[in-house]
């Protein structure tokens, strides 16, 4: 399994203002709500390339695509939960 990111520098404020993030290099509240942020991490590899390997056959040989389908929205839920529990995403309750 990948070591936890550092989270060390910031975080998102999770106290119910929508946009807020707050640097705690500077503990300066910056506003991002037009701000659209994009991830990129290869944290998830493993995941990915263990269900290629186990789903090889469906994915790369077969000519279905309703089975891919199938797979890449099991595979895309295997992701997004693993992605919220590695980076540690909360929604705030308000």
């Amino acid at each position: 399994m990948a070591s936890k990111p550092d989270r060390s520098h910031s975080y998102v404020n999770s106290n119910c203002f929508p946009g807020e993030y707050q640097d705690r290099r500077n503990l300066q509240t910056v506003d991002c709500s037009k701000t659209v942020w994009i991830l990129a991490s290869n944290a998830l590899d493993p995941i990915i390339k263990e269900f290629c390997k186990q789903n090889q056959k469906a994915i790369f040989l077969d000519d279905d695509p309703s089975e891919v389908l199938r797979l890449m929205k099991i595979l895309g839920k295997q992701l997004k939960d693993e992605f919220k529990e590695q980076f540690l995403v909360r929604i705030p309750l308000c």
